[in-house]
C-alpha cells in the first residue's frame, strides 16, 4: 500500500481541491475562486496529499493577521509583515487517517512559517477538531475582534495559535 504524501498543488488540482471541500466541508462551503487566488497569492502554502489514484485532500495556508478572514472570502492581497502563516483550509478525505498527513503538515508550515519570518502559526478550528490541533500545540486564542470574525465558521469555531518557538 502506498501512503499518501504532500505535494505542492497545482492550478491542474483545482477541480480535484473543490470536490475535496465539497465532500469534507458540506456545512462550509467556499466558492471554487477562493482556491484559485489563494494559489495564486501564496503557492508555497498550497498542498495537495496525493495517493495512488490522485488527490486525497489539500491544505492551504497562507501569510495572514491575527484576525482569520471570513469563510468564503477573497484576500485580495497578503500583508508585507504577517502576524501568522494561516491555515486557511485542511481537508482530508476518509482513507487518510492514520497516515500522519495532520504532523506532516505541521511540521511543514513551521518550516514555512520560519522562512517568511512569521512567528507563529494560527487556523480556525471548526466541527470537533480543536482537540486535534491542541495535539500539535495549539491552543485556543480569542479577543472579542476574533470571536466576532468566527461567525461564518459557525458556532463552535475556535481561532487556534501555535508559536514557532514552542517546543
Amino acid at each position: 500500500m502506498i501512503r499518501p504524501f504532500w505535494r505542492p498543488m497545482r492550478p491542474d488540482d483545482l477541480p480535484a481541491v473543490n470536490a475535496v471541500a465539497d465532500r469534507v466541508h458540506e456545512a462550509y462551503p467556499e466558492d471554487p475562486q477562493v482556491f484559485t487566488e489563494r494559489l495564486a497569492l501564496f503557492p508555497a502554502g498550497c498542498r495537495v496529499a496525493e495517493g495512488p489514484q490522485g488527490p486525497l485532500g489539500y491544505a492551504v495556508a497562507h501569510p495572514w493577521g491575527l484576525l482569520p478572514p471570513p469563510l468564503d472570502s477573497l484576500l485580495e492581497r497578503l500583508p508585507s509583515a504577517p502576524d501568522c502563516l494561516y491555515l486557511h483550509d485542511v481537508a482530508l478525505l476518509p482513507e487518510t487517517r492514520g497516515a500522519g498527513l495532520g504532523e506532516a503538515l505541521v511540521a511543514d508550515l513551521l518550516a514555512l512559517a520560519a522562512q517568511i519570518g512569521a512567528p507563529r502559526l494560527a487556523l480556525t478550528a471548526v466541527y470537533e477538531t480543536p482537540r486535534y490541533w491542541s495535539r500539535f500545540g495549539f491552543t485556543p486564542y480569542r479577543t472579542p475582534e476574533i470571536n466576532a470574525k468566527l461567525t461564518s465558521y459557525g458556532p463552535t469555531a475556535q481561532f487556534m495559535i501555535r508559536p514557532l518557538d514552542q517546543e
